[in-house]
């Protein structure tokens, strides 16, 4: 949404995002990416070039370069359903592109960041992030 409609938001927090579909092979929920963009999954189902192509164009990374708004990235270093790669990747995107963009990283946590300590930092990490920039237009 961030780079699809960049000057809607003025900030944004991406929590063990999928920023881009096709890569998601590794997750454990192979499906998801096939159903979720409405494209029918079989047990013999192959990612094809062009079954790529269409994931890939509906995927965030796709939409980087238009991305304006400040972004926080809180990555679980042991998510198995969304392999951290994505997250790290689109940390890097956005700093080749001189975008504000930081990124916690938690060690030992997976997908849900639901570990007390982890859940205490991700939220208020989450919220001061949107206070201090939310309230700013995007440049």
């Amino acid at each position: 949404m961030i780079g699809q409609y960049p000057t809607l938001f003025n900030a944004a927090v991406m929590r063990n995002p999928v920023t881009s579909v096709g890569e998601v092979t590794a997750s454990d929920i192979p499906d998801w990416a096939y159903t979720e963009f409405g494209l029918q999954f079989t047990p013999d189902s192959l990612m094809t070039p062009a079954t790529f192509q269409r994931l890939f164009e509906a995927s965030p990374i796709a939409h980087v370069d238009n991305v304006r708004a400040p972004v926080l990235l809180l990555i679980g270093e042991d998510d198995l359903r969304v392999v951290p790669a994505q997250g790290l990747r689109f940390y890097h995107a956005l700093k080749g592109r001189e975008r504000r963009v930081e990124m916690l990283w938690f060690k030992g946590e997976t997908h849900p960041i639901d570990g007390v300590e982890a859940a205490r930092v991700s939220w208020e990490a989450g919220r001061d992030w949107f206070k201090k920039l939310g309230q700013n237009p995007v440049d």
